[in-house]
């Protein structure tokens, strides 16, 4: 199974470009996570067509944080997921009992197993606060779960903060 994995949006709107190459890269994609900073609600307007599971991030509207929560538990596959913005908000026994913990915040990708959990952030779709070159994720549950990052262009982004 594979799941799209994106966070740090930072962006009150998205142009059809954004869009596309989101859906693009998470074609094959059964699930798609976002690691909240969303902004607006508009990112997960880009995924109706998919099963979708979000957390809301420091930087979002009231209308993010009344649908979705600070921190989402996720059964894959019987595999635990921790979805969260900030990592720092999670205890280290829901951390050691977790497969995988992904979040975000930091803007920095990370694709790390450390104690058996595999510590994943997606790093800024927007790229914002670094390059301009966004990045966004897969992860694949088959005999184990793994990690990818994919640098994407935010050159179709727009609505920049």
């Amino acid at each position: 199974m594979k799941i799209g994995v994106l966070s740090d949006s930072h962006l009150h709107r998205y142009d059809d470009d954004f869009a596309a190459t989101c859906l693009t890269a998470f074609v094959d994609c059964e699930l798609i996570l976002h690691a909240g900073d969303f902004v607006t609600l508009a990112a997960a307007d880009i995924f109706a067509e998919k099963r979708f599971w979000g957390v809301c991030g420091n930087m979002d509207e009231q209308a993010v944080c009344k649908r979705f929560p600070v921190v989402q538990r996720l059964d894959v596959l019987g595999r635990k997921i921790v979805l969260v913005h900030d990592l720092t908000t999670l205890s280290q026994e829901e951390i050691a009992s977790s497969a995988c913990v992904v979040f975000g915040h930091t803007h920095i990708p990370a694709n790390i197993v450390s104690g058996g959990t595999l510590f994943f952030n997606p790093g800024s779709a927007s790229g914002k606060r670094n390059t301009g070159v966004g990045s966004v994720g897969i992860l694949e549950i088959d005999a184990g779960i793994s990690g990818k990052i994919i640098s994407i262009c935010s050159n179709h982004i727009s609505g920049r903060r």
